[in-house]
């Protein structure tokens, strides 16, 4: 059922992994979005124009984003083992499955980079940075409506509408 003004919310959940208050996943998570989805226009440059720059590029970009994947990886498996709200969604799972497997994929995408940097992207190198782009597109969505409809990781007891239309105190 679409929510309403008048559905009740849930209540927000915390997240486990914070840092003065404030949840360390949504935080990280940027990161590896940023540089495996970034990867895969360096790949889509290298096709184009036969520089082995961009294939250079999309090497250090996979790498950088599998590095911070792992950070995004392991606060988000805390919240999720320790949120039983998001346990109990499908966004949760959709969320908890696709980014892992998107950061699987980064894995086998930057191993076949090790050797030759240039002759596997494509089709490949390709292939994976596509699929990676993907999967983080419908993850990130998932991870979204965690927080979004199901209050997982958000602080506070009211509506974010509420707090908009309050005066502020300067």
């Amino acid at each position: 059922m679409p929510q309403t003004d008048e559905t009740p919310r849930p209540r927000p959940t915390r997240s486990a992994v914070a840092l003065g208050g404030h949840p360390l996943h949504p935080a990280v998570v940027d990161f590896p979005i940023v540089l495996l989805t970034t990867a895969l226009a360096t790949d889509l440059l290298f096709w184009w124009t036969g520089s082995p720059a961009w294939a250079d590029f999309s090497f250090w970009l996979i790498l950088a984003g599998f590095v911070t994947g792992l950070v995004a990886f392991l606060t988000g498996l805390i919240d999720f083992l320790t949120s039983e709200r998001a346990r109990q969604t499908a966004a949760g799972w959709v969320h908890f499955l696709v980014t892992d497997v998107a950061l699987f994929l980064s894995v086998f995408n930057l191993a076949g980079r090790l050797e030759d940097r240039h002759g596997v992207v494509l089709f490949s190198g390709l292939a994976l940075s596509a699929a990676v782009t993907l999967l983080l597109l419908v993850g990130g969505y998932a991870g979204g409506r965690l927080v979004f409809r199901h209050r997982v990781g958000v602080y506070g007891d009211e509506p974010e509408r509420d707090k908009m239309n309050r005066p502020s105190s300067v």
